[in-house]
């Protein structure tokens, strides 16, 4: 329990790094050309902030251990 804590403290920060400083992200990677080819200019940050609130998400599902369910039943509806 103790090293599941961690791990998502860990996560969840990473997702807020993404949240809170994207523009500091985008300037040290640069922009990403797929994304802003399909979905337009300036479509990157967007792509960076979504990331970040679905890190943030998933960890937090982690955290209270329901991921495992989640993950095993879309399995199943991919693999019956």
């Amino acid at each position: 329990m103790l090293m599941r804590l961690f791990i998502s403290a860990f996560g969840i920060g990473a997702g807020f790094i993404l949240l809170l400083k994207t523009r500091e992200v985008v300037d040290f990677t640069g922009a990403n050309d797929w994304i802003e080819n399909i979905f337009g200019s300036g479509k990157t940050y967007t792509f960076y902030k979504l990331s970040g609130a679905l890190i943030i998400f998933i960890f937090f599902l982690y955290l209270i251990g329901d991921l495992n369910s989640i993950l095993r039943s879309l399995i199943k509806l991919i693999f019956p």
